[in-house]
């Protein structure tokens, strides 16, 4: 008799509570779900030299690395090797999709040059609002990755990198539709959450430290009417 699969759902549940195990390592909790994911999903990955392995779970599940974006932060990275490496000014992100979407078209930023113009003969006119993106955010018409310590103070949320909820819900909005679910298996201090919230999606989320998940909660709390 045929092996009844266990439903994804199941399995994700399951993989949440691994993510509380102290042996606990980047791509353990997130990696058995990825290769659940449907064509024509996306994952936004933050990255940098320790998540390395974490690409090669990528790319065995399915998925192709398609750009990596880089995003200015909100301030100047102050962790690290301070006296023996680069200050960190910007955020990576490897962009890969399963199969192909494209991308929504939004009202997320006007075009500099005026709706119509013809940039090249035999191509559409330009819309109003940019319809792509470049792969370098940077100058005060894009979202910072992150918060400054200005804004950390004044809100009383402290971590090393605690992500900007409108640079985020930027791209839940490029690349999903309302009523989709947005999963971050790295949730930290729940920015993911209220983004996808926000902007009418669901979301599913998992967190190592129980500190963070609290402050999460607090800020879901918030926006849910306590």
């Amino acid at each position: 008799r045929k092996r009844k699969e266990e439903p994804v759902s199941s399995k994700l549940s399951r993989m949440f509570l691994n993510c509380s195990d102290e042996k606990y390592t980047p791509g353990y909790g997130v990696a058995p779900i990825i290769k659940y994911l449907p064509e024509g999903k996306i994952i936004w990955c933050p990255f940098d030299t320790c998540h390395s392995e974490f690409v090669l779970h990528l790319q065995e599940a399915g998925f192709q690395i398609k750009n990596c974006l880089v995003i200015e932060k909100g301030t100047l990275g102050g962790i690290g090797d301070l006296k023996g490496s680069f200050a960190s000014s910007a955020e990576w992100l490897i962009f890969c999709q399963k199969g192909r979407r494209p991308f929504n078209a939004t009202t997320l930023l006007e075009n500099r040059k005026k709706e119509g113009t013809q940039f090249h003969k035999g191509r559409d006119p330009s819309k109003r609002y940019k319809t792509r993106f470049p792969d370098c955010w940077f100058g005060s018409e894009y979202p910072k990755s992150t918060y400054n310590s200005t804004w950390q103070k004044k809100h009383q949320i402290f971590h090393p990198t605690v992500k900007n909820v409108e640079c985020l819900s930027w791209l839940i909005q490029i690349s999903s539709n309302p009523g989709e679910w947005v999963f971050d298996g790295f949730s930290g201090t729940g920015s993911t959450a209220l983004a996808a919230l926000e902007t009418g999606r669901c979301f599913l989320g998992a967190e190592i430290s129980p500190a963070y998940w609290q402050i999460g909660q607090d800020r879901l709390s918030k926006i849910q009417g306590g």
